[in-house]
């Protein structure tokens, strides 16, 4: 599925656009809040459909009040993103997402190639500042089933760090410091964060997922 990524940041041209105006010591990146129920995305945020595929269906429920983002699909792949690039995120800053993965892509491994199917992915887009490096570089958490392979992998404009999951009706909570851990894991020094994203993709088992997503802050 990652094959497709230099496709995805040379043609990453949406409107810039952000949530809130000010510099603030939390931003809500999601802001469900201000969505109507049955909308297909929040305010702001964008989707594009990987090259060759059809997008998975995604809409804003609300069960008792607690209002999340649904997105599911089978034999599908998209992005979905928001644009930062009139206020970046800050280099020090982290991000804490709410999620919940109802159903996993039956067969999908993260570690295989043939078979890195996800229900979901976070990423965020860096613009690199030297003349030298690749113009824009994504770093991913990529959530779902895993063997015995990397837990890492990387070459000049992707990182992908797989993180263990299982099938839930829980809510779960990952927090993640995108900076630091491009640093520490794909040894990427610098750039400046441009764009955050979420990634489903089932084209590759055409499996079905399911991924539910009710919060996305970032802590500077």
């Amino acid at each position: 599925m990652l094959n497709l990524l230099g496709w995805f940041v040379t043609t990453l041209v949406i409107g810039a656009s952000l949530i809130g105006s000010p510099a603030r010591a939390e931003r809500d990146l999601f802001a469900l809040a201000s969505a109507a129920v049955g909308d297909s995305l929040p305010a702001q945020w964008q989707r594009i459909a990987v090259r060759g595929q059809s997008s998975p269906r995604s809409v804003v429920r609300d069960n008792r009040g607690e209002r999340f983002l649904s997105i599911s699909g089978s034999g599908q792949a998209a992005w979905f993103v928001l644009d930062v690039r009139r206020q970046p995120l800050s280099h020090s800053g982290a991000a804490a997402m709410e999620y919940r993965l109802p159903l996993l892509p039956a067969g999908a491994d993260l570690t295989i190639a043939e078979r890195s199917d996800a229900a979901l992915r976070l990423y965020f887009v860096f613009e690199g500042t030297r003349r030298f490096l690749p113009s824009r570089r994504v770093l991913f958490y990529s959530l779902g089933a895993l063997s015995a392979g990397p837990r890492v992998k990387r070459d000049d404009n992707m990182c992908d760090i797989r993180l263990s999951a299982v099938s839930t009706s829980g809510w779960q909570r990952l927090a993640v410091s995108p900076a630091a851990d491009a640093a520490r894991d794909c040894g990427w020094g610098d750039g400046t964060i441009v764009a955050v994203g979420m990634m489903q993709d089932t084209d590759q088992t055409g499996a079905r997922a399911e991924a539910d997503v009710r919060s996305l802050m970032w802590r500077e």
